[in-house]
């Protein structure tokens, strides 16, 4: 079992624990730009995990922090690791539980045996990290009490990073984006995309389940096989013009409280379906989303960007008041062969119509 201290001990224990100043970490609900990746953190209590030698044992004292970073209770976390670890090794993050394991999560590292990492860059910092995993830590749970370390699941593209925090078993609180030759962050809430109902035409769908005229039906249950590319008899000259011809399309699209998160709906048996998500890859396309489905003032002055928030802008906590969630345009859009994805380019005709689903698996798979 983790062993607990009273204030005198801990106040002993704390005594010896290094000072050193945590990277600065600035909350965030506009755009992040030039990041290397982004760390999907999971919810749970922050801590310190500190290996270092206590009565002469080697141990990793766990140490619960507050809101400002302060340290409010000291344990001894049972885990299995090398003795030159607890040579002084800090590590800082993040302990949750799934299905009945005990896990700290690492997101930074600022000793390792004995050596300050303050000043060294994420990427440095993430090689030892890996190391130290793979070499200096075990990755077993002898008992239920044991604590099991990892570093926190990280993508470079947001829209692949959602689908797989979608499939995990844990919650997720935050979203960090780091650059890996220097020590910014950047850091904001994480939302579920899929959080919420869509609805057009009477027709309504929540997590995969459609709703219309009172029946309901799982997303899927109708799908066709679709168009597929050996179908397509004609010469190369004609496929390539065919191609061309349907690599532009006119999507329905809304927003998600996720920054830089649309929803594209196709017309598939007649009424209106989610398909995807929006390919948003640089800041004109960015902007331009913005400006129809967000309330950032930066986009539409510059001076602004050196402003702070007034008052009122801070004091309001609702994750909704930068996102108009009841707007919805039909908009052009241009797929990118690289990545296979629809991107946004204009606004379309309010008597334009909205692509079939039936005219779309053709285009992926060229």
């Amino acid at each position: 079992m983790n062993t607990m201290f009273q204030n005198g001990e801990i106040d002993s224990i704390l005594s010896d624990f290094p000072k050193f100043e945590l990277s600065y970490e600035t909350m965030t609900h506009k755009k992040v730009f030039d990041y290397n990746v982004i760390l999907a953190i999971p919810d749970g209590q922050k801590c310190f995990a500190w290996f270092t030698t206590y009565k002469e044992d080697n141990v990793c004292f766990i140490m619960d922090t507050d809101n400002r970073n302060q340290i409010t209770n000291v344990r001894i976390g049972l885990t299995g690791f090398k003795n030159k670890l607890a040579f002084g090794s800090i590590f800082y993050g993040t302990t949750f539980n799934v299905n009945g394991a005990n896990c700290f999560c690492i997101e930074d590292l600022y000793y390792y045996k004995g050596v300050s990492y303050s000043n060294k860059t994420f990427i440095s910092r993430l090689e030892t990290l890996k190391s130290i995993l793979k070499t200096e830590l075990s990755q077993k749970s002898i008992t239920q009490d044991y604590i099991i370390f990892g570093l926190p699941l990280m993508n470079s593209d947001l829209i692949s990073l959602l689908k797989t925090i979608d499939t995990l078993p844990y919650k997720i609180k935050n979203l960090k984006y780091r650059w890996y030759e220097t020590k910014k962050i950047m850091s904001s809430e994480y939302y579920k995309p899929s959080s919420r109902v869509r609805e057009f035409n009477g027709v309504r769908e929540f997590n995969g389940v459609r709703e219309f005229n009172g029946v309901r039906e799982s997303v899927g249950v109708r799908e066709s096989v679709g168009v597929r590319e050996s179908n397509v008899r004609e010469s190369n000259v004609v496929r390539k013009e065919y191609v061309k011809q349907l690599s532009y399309a006119i999507f329905h699209i809304t927003p998600d409280i996720q920054s830089d998160i649309y929803n594209l709906f196709v017309t598939k048996d007649g009424i209106t379906e989610f398909y995807d998500y929006a390919f948003i890859p640089d800041y004109e396309t960015s902007v331009l989303m913005n400006q129809l489905f967000r309330n950032i003032k930066e986009n539409a002055n510059l001076d602004t960007l050196e402003e702070s928030d007034d008052e009122d802008e801070f004091e309001n906590n609702n994750p909704e008041k930068y996102v108009y969630l009841d707007k919805s345009y039909k908009m052009n859009c241009q797929f990118n062969f690289k990545f296979k994805k629809w991107m946004p380019t204009s606004l379309a005709n309010a008597k334009d119509s909205v692509v079939l689903h039936s005219k779309l698996p053709v285009i992926k798979n060229v």
